[in-house]
């Protein structure tokens, strides 16, 4: 199912939330040849083949010899990893010393480095993985430290923020949105995989000024990693986010909220499955909720609609109505696990 086709079933299509900064990159002439861009709200493969029929795109040719990560939890410690394998060598920075150790010790990066700077000395390509705030604060030091060339991605759940932080960068044709549709409810780099982004979505989102040469080297880190890359915009992405993976970890939330003590001892696998990512670590997801606050607030709003439609369907036990939304939610998830790559 087309993304942007499939949002617009029953609502208003026209609507926008509010812009945190444009991600509509036009086509560019880069030094290695010409790539096309993606237009903004389409979901592509990194060689330019659309999801579904109709469109198509060029690459350029770059590789990526050394990474400098910069950040080394579950993502970024996996990112280091999987890149390695694929023969990258992997220099990285983290503030917590210990994170730097377990990463160093587990195989995932060839080298500590002791700061920011020496981090991203001398490499093609720089991958921030820290909470959202921490990429946007360290952008404009990132952009000033790195050498000219040196591709620019961060990895964070929310892309409109990001997208306007790199915008106003003066070396904004060199950095791209990334966001890799992979995780799990333990973090840190003890929990680091490199598999964990195999055959997974990794999203890119170029600002308006993203040049073609930086795209095609967002695109090669993602098929270092193993991941499938597709290209869209920060809009589509926040609003689609906002329900398939924020609004996911709210519900688990509330369940184990409304859980008594003691009811545990009364349960099957799906309240297991159901609370897993109540597991998630708070502050990681506080900074998530905060950036993507219209749209997490707007699928809540959603859910909580059909929840009380539920809620009053059952108190009238009327048993039709109440097969009949089951029935409705039950069609709609099929569909859309169909489309899921997990």
């Amino acid at each position: 199912m087309d993304v942007r086709s499939a949002r617009c079933q029953g609502r208003n299509c026209g609507r926008r939330g509010r812009s945190h900064g444009r991600s509509a990159p036009a086509p560019e002439r880069s030094p290695v040849g010409r790539a096309s861009i993606p237009p903004a709200g389409s979901l592509r493969h990194a060689d330019g083949r659309a999801e579904h029929p109709g469109s198509g795109g060029g690459t350029n040719s770059v590789t990526l010899r050394r990474l400098g990560v910069i950040g080394t939890g579950l993502i970024g410690a996996s990112i280091a990893g999987a890149a390695r394998r694929s023969g990258a060598r992997v220099q990285a920075f983290d503030l917590a010393p210990e994170r730097l150790e377990i990463a160093t010790a587990r195989g995932m990066i060839d080298e500590a480095r002791a700061s920011l700077e020496d981090a991203v000395e001398a490499v093609d390509a720089v991958v921030l993985a820290m909470p959202i705030a921490a990429i946007i604060h360290s952008l404009p030091a990132v952009d000033t430290l790195a050498a000219p060339g040196s591709l620019i991605v961060d990895v964070g759940s929310v892309k409109r923020p990001v997208l306007e932080s790199m915008e106003g960068l003066p070396g904004a044709r060199r950095t791209v949105g990334g966001h890799p549709i992979a995780g799990r409810e333990t973090g840190g780099p003890a929990s680091a995989d490199i598999d964990l982004f195999r055959d997974k979505p990794f999203v890119l989102v170029p600002t308006s000024r993203t040049s073609s040469t930086a795209l095609a080297a967002a695109r090669e880190l993602a098929e270092m990693v193993g991941a499938r890359p597709l290209v869209t915009d920060a809009e589509l992405h926040d609003e689609v986010l906002a329900r398939t993976s924020h609004l996911p970890q709210l519900l688990s939330t509330a369940l184990g909220l409304t859980l008594e003590p003691g009811d545990g001892r009364l349960s099957g696998s799906g309240l297991h499955d159901m609370t897993r990512l109540a597991s998630s670590d708070p502050e990681v997801w506080r900074d998530i909720l905060i950036a993507n606050d219209d749209r997490v607030s707007e699928a809540l709003r959603r859910c909580l609609a059909h929840l009380n439609r539920l809620a009053d369907a059952i108190e009238r036990r009327a048993g039709e109505e109440i097969a009949r939304i089951l029935t409705e939610g039950k069609d709609r998830a099929a569909a859309e696990r169909m489309e899921s790559p997990a």
